[in-house]
C-alpha cells in the first residue's frame, strides 16, 4: 500500500511444507522508498530504484526473527 507516491508499506506471509516434513511458516512486513523523479523522468525510463527495510519471523523447528535492508530496481509500470 502506497502512503505517498514514494513510500510503500506491505506485509508478506507464507506456509510451505511437503509430505514427511515439518511445515515452514513465515510472516513479515516491509517499507520501501522509491526514487521517483518528475513525470518527465518517469516517462523516459522503465526502471525505478528503491531502498527499504524488512522484518519478519519464521518457524519450522525453531523460531527465527530477521531484520534487514534492501536495495533494488523494479520495472516502472
Amino acid at each position: 500500500m502506497f502512503t505517498s507516491p514514494n513510500i510503500e508499506f506491505g506485509a508478506t506471509g507464507s506456509v510451505a511444507g511437503a509430505h514427511d516434513s515439518k511445515t515452514l511458516t513465515t510472516i513479515g512486513g516491509f517499507a520501501n522508498y522509491y526514487f521517483r523523479g518528475g513525470e518527465s523522468i518517469e516517462s523516459v525510463t522503465p526502471l525505478l530504484p528503491y531502498v527499504g527495510v524488512f522484518a519478519g519471523y519464521s518457524h519450522k523447528d525453531e523460531g527465527d526473527a530477521s531484520l534487514g535492508a534492501q536495495a533494488a530496481v523494479c520495472r516502472n509500470w
